[in-house]
């Protein structure tokens, strides 16, 4: 072999020597994804997966409240953990009620949900098992519930995610939901100061609400 060939040999070597390091480097100094981000809206939906399970049973029927997919990374993951969860239970999703992208900057996780939404979904889906809410609760006092309480025993049970529990007083009150996950209210929380599984950190931050749960 010329000597110009083993030169080149040599270069192209050393060449990805240093790109094998810089590789390394990379790998072992970038910061780890946030695993609070991440497991907690996992962590979210497993409770309002939960909640559904005591609502209807095995092989009962429901209906989602969203956004549209790629709306929101967040409110995707706790609906993908959601369905995990119910898959065992066959809880059949009838429908997915979508909130349309041209209105979704006034939804959320937790969030969002009018009066006059809840009544219209409320009496659309009244042979559902569940309605399940991942964009908030409206507010009790809500003129517009006013004719939903003169039915309410012909309606689905509502479970929902909520980041307002102060407005859900009345609808307990008015059996218009029956479970609710709300940021903690009540301390101390559970569990250790730094939750070590998906469970602790959602007890920390979060908890489950029912018509007996005595609120702030």
């Amino acid at each position: 072999m010329s000597p110009g060939a083993k030169n080149t040999l040599v270069l192209v070597g050393l060449l990805f020597a240093i790109l094998a390091a810089g590789v390394s480097v990379y790998f072992t100094t970038r910061k780890p994804a946030n695993p609070l981000k991440t497991s907690i809206h996992q962590a979210i939906g497993e409770a309002l997966a939960e909640e559904t399970i005591k609502a209807v049973g095995q092989g009962g029927k429901i209906v989602l409240v969203t956004l549209e997919k790629g709306e929101s990374p967040d409110l995707d993951q706790q609906l993908d953990a959601f369905k995990d969860r119910i898959y065992d239970f066959a809880i059949k999703i009838e429908r997915t009620d979508t909130i349309s992208s041209d209105k979704s900057s006034k939804f959320g996780p937790g969030a969002g949900m009018s009066g006059k939404r809840f009544v219209r979904i409320m009496e659309k889906y009244q042979d559902t098992g569940a309605v399940v809410s991942f964009v908030g609760t409206p507010d009790g006092e809500d003129e517009e519930l006013k004719d939903l309480k003169k039915i309410r025993d012909h309606l689905p049970k509502v479970v929902a995610f909520t980041r307002a529990p102060d407005d859900i007083d009345e609808l307990f009150e008015d059996k218009l939901i029956s479970a609710a996950i709300v940021p903690r209210f009540q301390f101390p929380a559970p569990g250790p100061e730094k939750p070590k599984t998906r469970q602790e950190l959602f007890d920390r931050y979060y908890q489950v609400v029912r018509a007996d749960t005595a609120m702030p």
